[in-house]
């Protein structure tokens, strides 16, 4: 004997069924709903603030190969090219290829690659130059050297070492040339210098202290017919700074 179920039995079964299923799961994805409501474990912090401040230390402690010239260590130089005062520091070579700003400088074989068809001219990829702190470096590693007058250099300071991580692509070393004056008192000075091979050279150097600051400018033409055919060269160069100190955490600079 053969039952029939017709289609409303069989359209309330179906209901039935997906009436249970739906209490089933939401019975079961109750539970996990509440335990992850119920979770609590955050933990706020309190603002941290890092800082770090400048501190004079020794040449010794640094952790860097350091070497700083004085005025005094190329006080009587003409003033012309880096070769000057870098030939006699370790771990560098610089070579001038007529005697003048045609410089090649080399620290611990950053800048032996060249720079394409100028390899000779301005040769400093990997090495940073800079002047008062500012980069005189172009973006491609190269540096122009004709702006870079000796005659004004208070200090030289040449890091030989991997300094990438503080002065970025120099991953060679850095050379820093200050030119603001020591004097605490009012000067002006004239300077002449005259050489072998035609060359002769007028520098003009002056200072002005103030209560909370200094003024100092310089103006310099240079003379130069070079050891060999096609070398020679002139250079006029002026330089103008202020520097001032505001309070004891803030120092303004302004540089021409």
């Amino acid at each position: 004997m053969f039952c029939k179920r017709n289609a409303s039995d069989f359209r309330f079964g179906f209901a039935v069924k997906m009436f249970l299923l739906i209490l089933f799961s939401f019975s079961v994805s109750k539970p996990q709903d509440q335990k992850k409501s119920g979770d609590t474990l955050v933990v706020k912090l309190s603002q941290i603030t890092v800082t770090a401040t400048r501190s004079t230390e020794e040449v010794m402690e640094i952790p860097y190969a350091v070497s700083i010239l004085n005025k005094k260590d190329f006080s009587g130089i003409k003033g012309y090219g880096f070769d000057e005062v870098l030939t006699g520091v370790p771990g560098v070579l610089a070579q001038s290829r007529y005697g003048n700003q045609d410089v090649r400088i080399v620290i611990r074989g950053f800048g032996a690659r060249g720079a394409g068809d100028r390899s000779n001219s301005g040769t400093s990829r990997g090495i940073r130059i800079m002047i008062d702190g500012i980069p005189e470096t172009e973006p491609d590693g190269r540096t122009s050297f004709d702006q870079v007058d000796l005659s004004v250099a208070e200090q030289i300071e040449v890091i030989r070492s991997n300094a990438s991580a503080v002065w970025g692509n120099a991953a060679g070393g850095v050379i820093n040339l200050s030119t603001v004056p020591e004097e605490t008192g009012n000067n002006i000075s004239l300077r002449t210098l005259i050489g072998s091979y035609g060359y002769n050279s007028l520098q003009l150097n002056g200072v002005k202290n103030f209560e909370r600051g200094k003024l100092f400018a310089s103006a310099s033409n240079s003379n130069y017919d070079g050891w060999r055919s096609h070398s020679s060269s002139y250079r006029s160069l002026f330089n103008l700074g202020f520097t001032s100190k505001l309070d004891e955490d803030t120092k303004l600079g302004v540089f021409a």
